[in-house]
């Protein structure tokens, strides 16, 4: 039988669950790089950052890299694997938000100095990169729910 066939309606193929393996290396690299990015994100704002925003960023970057990078597939219990889903998908959200934040002070800093910003691609890949591992999550604990 071959891998990419599906004989089940109910199997995922490997092709599938390879696909769901390197999406969530993608958000244990995402976690990693929002830990060690933390030193250097004051350096964006060139010293004009409102107050409290770095430490508020550095908080959730700390927290939520973390939770990026916790090893889902071997969390067994329902009894932690739930709650656990749970803060991860409000941080998630909560993510996205601070991520539209950020840029709305970038983009009134950049306003009052009369300059433009150049388009949020720093701040788009993370918050992509972000939003798709609530999903990648669910379905690498549930793969069946795919179908």
């Amino acid at each position: 039988m071959s891998t990419t066939s599906m004989s089940n309606p109910g199997e995922v193929t490997e092709q599938t669950l390879k696909g769901l393996r390197y999406t969530r290396a993608i958000g244990v690299a995402t976690g990693a790089f929002l830990i060690g990015w933390i030193p250097f994100n004051a350096s964006r704002w060139m010293g004009q950052a409102p107050g409290g925003l770095l430490e508020l960023e550095a908080l959730y970057f700390m927290i939520f890299g973390v939770m990026l990078m916790l090893p889902w597939s071997r969390i067994q219990s329902p009894k932690a694997w739930k709650p656990l889903f749970i803060i991860f998908c409000v941080l998630t959200l909560g993510f996205g938000f601070l991520m539209v934040v950020d840029l709305m002070f970038l983009y009134m800093l950049a306003a009052g100095a009369g300059q433009k910003i150049a388009p949020p691609a720093f701040q788009s890949l993370l918050l992509f990169t972000a939003l798709i591992q609530a999903p990648t999550v669910y379905f690498v604990r549930k793969p069946h729910a795919l179908n």
